[in-house]
């Protein structure tokens, strides 16, 4: 529903108009609930486009603003409340609920309004936009607590865009931490913004999926890297390699989106979902009854990669060596996957990119699809090593009760009382975001019993070229840990992890001075390996910090070590150390000599 309208003099101006009348009982736990989109008119920075509110009147003559309700966020839900609250962005979309019993219980509605209400307007004041979802519930359902990820909404964050950041997130199942990630995408040729919640619907208001993808990437602005997808097909013969060719829409209505498992039913009638294991995960895809034959394919975002479906084993083996420019130190990806049945067909997928493929089965009485997926940087045997770890003789359950477990684990550590369920999504949502970096990129080269970790390198050098099978990167003991810029993090993330997961932090942190013994720094910002981005070598205060909080550091003296280099040793690349170095040292400040002088001279300090 449009609204819009102007103002014709200085001062106050307001307007209540009626759009239902209904006969609706509020009851103690009644809420309002809508979605408003303020238009920036004019590029208006008082933003009067805010001053709206849907607003009630009840049979006893009152009106739901006069009663001065809170929304959820406990700013004032009238429509002169949510101007002055600043609580909406103006051309987004904004979600308000509004709790109705504390204030309304005993009331009975009879009319739904839209109301304006602004005091400080212009004769000139312009103001407009879009209002959906509008609904008033009598008893809307309560998250079960018992389970803290039903409080995580994977998606928070991907209602965004890369000309306006909130979150700019994708929405990621996958261990806490963990090697790779799992993640629906609306654009599977992409290797930046992947999933568009609602920016790129087609005509009937509905993302397009384009697949369920693996995924490493730690920002849009950094890029994905070893990235591919698989996406269901019905299509009668052979399925097409294109993404927007074999797209299917999808209500999010329909989508559970949670830390530990994935959900969308198309509209086709497919249900697709995925969940993580460490080093892989679970595709499941449902086709609807009566389907003869349903398709897989296996796709990456370009050429750099290729699959091979065996019929005859019902296997699939591959790489994939794609990735931004950005990501730094990346090397190739292999994968080793099983179906939970051997395909009828399968061969190359037209129109797609060289290396997509698909397979074909019988889904006349079976109308599920299986496939256990797990991934490796250092070959294909070590994937295959990593299927038998920790996916072979475990069903899509049994790996999604594991992944539960581990993620309870990590959110179990802050109990919040006296909040409603939208503070505590807030709250476990973003606990959440923040254990999915950074990540482990090291392997079990062993077994369960006895395990030994190695790593392909994102820090050094790498010798020869990469083959079907085997990585070119060195192939290294210990466990390292990528993914994270030190600028953007050193003041929250590393804290948290410090006062919340000390154990956590320990290893982690280790896991970067790892960087340090094999390829002699510290990444400043690792994605996986050394990308020249920000300023600061701000690991040396995130791990003095973490020091100081009591953290058991494995390594005092190599932690030690890294950070004196960074403050003394003249880096060899732009990638690693402290910028200006060679004259700072002497001066007692960053010149303009060096680009962005003032950031690398104040980060130098904090970090000294």
């Amino acid at each position: 529903m449009r609204y819009s309208g102007g103002h014709i003099a200085d001062g106050r101006g307001y307007a209540w108009n009626r759009l239902f009348d209904v006969d609706l009982p509020v009851g103690a736990d009644s809420t309002l609930s809508y979605k408003i989109f303020p238009d920036m008119v004019g590029g208006d920075l008082t933003y009067p486009s805010t001053h709206t509110a849907v607003d009630l009147h009840f049979t006893d003559g009152t009106y739901l603003s006069d009663l001065r309700p809170s929304d959820v966020h406990g700013v004032d839900a009238s429509p002169a409340g949510q101007g002055a609250g600043k609580i909406l962005y103006a051309d987004q979309w904004n979600s308000v609920t509004i709790p109705l019993g504390d204030v309304a219980a005993g009331r009975t509605v009879d009319r739904i309004l839209l109301g304006y209400d602004n005091e400080t307007a212009r004769t000139d004041t312009r103001f407009g936009g879009w209002v959906d979802d509008l609904s008033v519930q009598a008893a809307p359902a309560a998250v079960d607590d018992r389970d803290l990820t039903n409080f995580v909404d994977v998606r928070r964050g991907t209602n965004a865009s890369s000309s306006f950041s909130r979150g700019n997130n994708l929405p990621i199942s996958a261990l806490p931490n963990g090697f790779t990630f799992l993640t629906p995408v609306t654009n599977a040729n992409s290797q930046s913004w992947e999933y568009y919640y609602q920016q790129a619907n087609n005509a009937r208001n509905h993302p397009v999926l384009q697949g369920l993808a693996v995924s490493h990437e730690p920002s849009p602005w950094m890029g994905d890297r070893n990235q591919m997808s698989v996406m269901p097909s019905m299509t009668s013969g052979v399925p097409t390699g294109s993404a927007s060719g074999r797209g299917l829409p999808f209500d999010h209505a329909s989508e559970i989106a949670h830390p530990d498992y994935y959900r969308a039913v198309l509209d086709d009638g497919i249900v697709a979902e995925h969940t993580p294991a460490d080093h892989g995960g679970v595709f499941r895809f449902t086709f609807p009854e009566g389907t003869d034959a349903g398709h897989l394919v296996l796709d990456t975002v370009n050429d750099n990669g290729s699959f091979t479906v065996h019929p005859s084993d019902g296997t699939v083996t591959g790489w994939v060596d794609n990735g931004s420019g950005l990501s730094a130190g990346r090397s190739r990806m292999f994968v080793y996957g099983t179906f939970d049945r051997t395909p009828t067909s399968a061969g190359t997928a037209p129109n797609g990119h060289t290396g997509t493929r698909y397979a074909t089965f019988d889904t006349r009485t079976d109308r599920t699809v299986v496939l256990d997926l797990a991934t490796s940087f250092i070959g294909l045997d070590q994937a295959k090593r990593n299927h038998a770890l920790e996916l072979a003789g475990r069903d899509f359950d049994g790996v999604r009760e594991a992944a539960n477990t581990a993620w309870n684990e990590r959110l179990g550590v802050v109990d919040v009382e006296g909040a409603n369920d939208s503070d505590r999504t807030t709250m476990y949502s973003n606990l959440y975001r923040l254990n999915l970096y950074p990540n482990s990129q090291f392997e079990n080269t062993g077994t369960a019993a006895a395990p030994r970790y190695r790593y392909a390198s994102p820090v050094s050098a790498k010798s020869g070229s990469a083959t079907a099978t085997t990585t070119n990167a060195k192939v290294v003991d210990g466990k390292i840990y990528v993914n994270n810029g030190f600028w953007d993090t050193y003041r929250t993330v590393w804290p948290a992890y410090s006062l919340l997961y000390p154990e956590v932090a320990a290893e982690i942190e280790d896991g970067f001075v790892q960087q340090y013994r094999d390829g002699g720094w510290v990444a400043r910002w690792s994605s996986p390996g050394y990308a020249d981005l920000m300023t600061g070598t701000s690991s040396d205060v995130a791990f003095a910090d973490a020091y100081l909080r009591g953290v058991e550091i494995p390594d005092p003296l190599s932690t030690y070590d890294a950070a004196l280099k960074n403050a003394t040793v003249l880096p060899t690349s732009s990638a690693v150390g402290r910028k200006g170095i060679d004259t700072s040292t002497f001066l007692g400040y960053t010149s303009t000599a060096t680009h962005e002088s003032v950031s690398w001279g104040l980060e130098g300090f904090i970090n000294d």
